[in-house]
């Protein structure tokens, strides 16, 4: 269940939606977020979405496409998440450097992931289609 935006500035996440942890339906591994506390955590979309994108199984994005608003999951993965797999982080800090700067941040960017980023950018328009 979604937290209203009052829940939103208790976590001080200025006005974001925020899903609890243990409120990610069974099907949703919790372990994909080991680096958080899974019974108080409180997590934007954006980071949900990036550690389902990141450890999930293909039945787990699916739970988490349909358990989201379609556009919203897309605008997050185009703007947000893709641009982490790709290697170039926040894109504030990653469009201030020099094009030589660039292309060694991409190349030493742990976060990045080029095969996967290929499959999602096919499976994830086709998953939106059918949904909508």
């Amino acid at each position: 269940m979604w937290l209203p935006e009052v829940e939103a500035m208790k976590y001080n996440i200025s006005m974001k939606k925020i899903y609890k942890l243990k409120d990610l339906p069974i099907e949703i591994n919790r372990n994909h977020f080991w680096s958080y506390d899974k019974e108080k955590a409180a997590l934007s979309a954006e980071i949900i979405i990036e550690h389902i994108l990141k450890y999930g199984t293909l039945e787990e994005i699916f739970i988490l496409f349909n358990l989201m608003d379609a556009d919203e999951f897309m605008s997050i993965y185009k703007n947000k998440v893709r641009l982490i797999f790709e290697g170039k982080g926040v894109p504030a800090v990653f469009n201030s450097l020099s094009a030589d700067e660039q292309k060694t941040y991409e190349q030493n960017n742990l976060d990045r992931i080029p095969g996967l980023v290929k499959l999602l950018d096919i499976i994830l328009p086709t998953i939106y289609k059918i949904r909508k």
